[in-house]
């Protein structure tokens, strides 16, 4: 469960206080697929929008540079 959070440019910094971050890994035709729920954040709070492309970012671009080459890739705030 989501403790606090750290996102300075949210006017409510308590809207992900609460959420729960789970992880779903399974094995689909021989292959890993890792699913990521962000239980609580809904549509209707400040950062929903950014907060998705930021989990895209990371799940479709960073981690993946990461297990190819040692080194992910960091976003802008």
């Amino acid at each position: 469960m989501v403790t606090d959070c750290y996102m300075t440019w949210l006017k409510d910094k308590s809207e992900w206080k609460g959420t729960k971050i789970v992880f779903e890994i399974s094995l689909v035709n021989n292959k890993t697929v890792i699913e990521l729920n962000h239980v609580g954040l809904v549509h209707d709070v400040e950062c929903y929008d950014v907060c998705e492309l930021g989990w895209n970012q990371y799940f479709g671009e960073s981690i993946p540079a990461l297990l190819a080459t040692g080194k992910g890739i960091l976003f802008d705030d």
